[in-house]
């Protein structure tokens, strides 16, 4: 995701949001109840020139994420996510409102990248520009595979 933030006095509110599954897959959406002028200067001049400006109300964001994940568990997995998953759980409303199936948590690629001895400087790089949530997203499906290669090469030794 793409959000703005401003600290404790004011909530965390989701610019965009991208999505790359597993089958290849991809979801992207930019919301219009933000007010982008909000945006302090990083997200002004390193998110804000990335966006499409196709934007959906919410409730729309809600009903074509609802669509594109299916009636399967999804498993989440993002890269220092925690701002992240908080804002793409409030597309649906409170926590106790998240779809039927959806989990209540996910995974953090740093995390899995610490535990397999993997640095920052080994990762794949990203294709496209960073802080589009979309190119964000897919980097972050790159570099499940490559630490999923990364466990299997380590698991044969």
């Amino acid at each position: 995701t793409e959000f703005l933030e401003a600290g404790p006095q004011q909530p965390i509110r989701l610019v965009s949001l991208g999505i790359a599954a597993e089958d290849g897959r991809t979801f992207y959406r930019e919301l219009d109840d933000v007010d982008l002028s909000q945006g302090n200067d990083w997200v002004k001049a390193n998110v804000v020139p990335y966006l499409t400006g196709n934007r959906s109300p919410r409730q729309q964001v809600a009903e074509d994420l609802r669509a594109f994940l299916g009636t399967e568990p999804p498993e989440f997995w993002a890269f220092c996510g925690a701002y992240d998953w908080v804002v793409f759980c409030q597309i649906f409303g409170r926590m106790s409102e998240l779809p039927e199936g959806m989990p209540h948590f996910y995974n953090e690629m740093r995390q899995e990248a610490q535990r397999l001895s993997v640095s920052d400087a080994q990762l794949p790089p990203i294709r496209g520009a960073a802080h589009n949530a979309l190119n964000d997203a897919v980097w972050t499906k790159d570099v499940y595979e490559f630490l999923k290669a990364v466990e299997r090469g380590l698991s044969a030794k």
